[in-house]
Parts: structure tokens; C-alpha cells; sequence
């Protein structure tokens, strides 16, 4: 008497998906300038040419794109600071009460990386995702150990 598994010798369901992916994607009125629409343009090209740009990744795009746009101009505005006030950096800024305190657009600045890292995680587009998908996509039949 033999055992035999269920399912065993039966066709896996396939189920085969005719998906048109988008080959360019205009950059939308919801990003806040120049800045972001740049990197809008970028990403998108690179997301395309992967093949994994859809229309659930629009929001998390434009997300990403708008956070870099807010990055940069912190960015700016600490340079003008920092400028103006050699000893601080533009790091630190005086207080209502005289005191020195954190400058608030440093402070917005690191809300807005943060932002901008998250959603570029999501989205595959830093270094370690960028390195995750490619390697989930490589030839499956070929392993380190196939030379032995």
C-alpha cells in the first residue's frame, strides 16, 4: 500500500495576469515644485524601466518626491543660517527666552529624511531595497553552490 500526497501529479493553478505597466509617468500638480518634480521624473524612470511602477505606488511616489522637495529647502534655509551665524551652524537657534534651542527647520529637515526614507524603502529605490529586488529577481536555477 502506498501513500501518496494530496494533489500529487495535479497541474498547479497558474493564474496568468495581462498587466500593462506604464512606460512614462508625467510628473503630478500635487508635487510642490521644481525640486520634486526633478526627482519625480528620475524615480518614475526608474521604476518604469524596472517594471514595478503601479498605480498604488502614485501616493508613496509623490510622498517621496514632496519630502525631498521639503528636505532641500531646509537644507537651504540652515545654509543661510549658518551663514549668518558661523558659531551655531545654523544648528541652533535663541529662544524665547534668550536661550539657544534646536532650529526648527533642522528639526523639520529630519521629519522630511525621515519621510523621504521610508517611503523610498517602500518603494524599492534606496541602496538595500534596490539590492533586495534585484537579487529576488535573478535566475532561481543557478546557486552559489552549482560549481561543487
Amino acid at each position: 500500500m502506498t501513500i501518496r500526497a494530496s494533489g500529487a501529479g495535479r497541474k498547479k493553478n497558474v493564474i496568468h495576469l495581462s498587466k500593462k505597466r506604464a512606460v512614462s509617468v508625467p510628473p503630478p500638480q500635487e508635487l510642490l515644485g521644481n525640486v520634486a518634480k526633478d526627482m519625480w521624473r528620475k524615480q518614475a524612470k526608474v521604476l518604469t524601466e524596472r517594471g514595478t511602477f503601479e498605480p498604488a505606488h502614485y501616493p508613496m511616489l509623490v510622498l517621496y518626491c514632496n519630502a525631498w522637495h521639503y528636505m532641500i529647502m531646509a537644507d537651504q534655509s540652515v545654509t543661510a543660517k549658518a551663514e549668518t551665524h558661523p558659531v551655531s551652524g545654523g544648528l541652533t537657534s535663541e529662544g524665547g527666552s534668550g536661550g539657544e534651542k534646536t532650529n526648527p527647520t533642522f528639526t523639520a529637515r529630519n521629519v522630511a529624511f525621515n519621510q523621504f526614507i521610508r517611503a523610498g524603502s517602500l518603494l524599492g529605490l534606496d541602496p538595500l531595497s534596490s539590492m533586495r529586488f534585484s537579487a529576488s529577481f535573478k535566475d532561481e536555477g543557478y546557486g552559489e553552490f552549482d560549481k561543487f
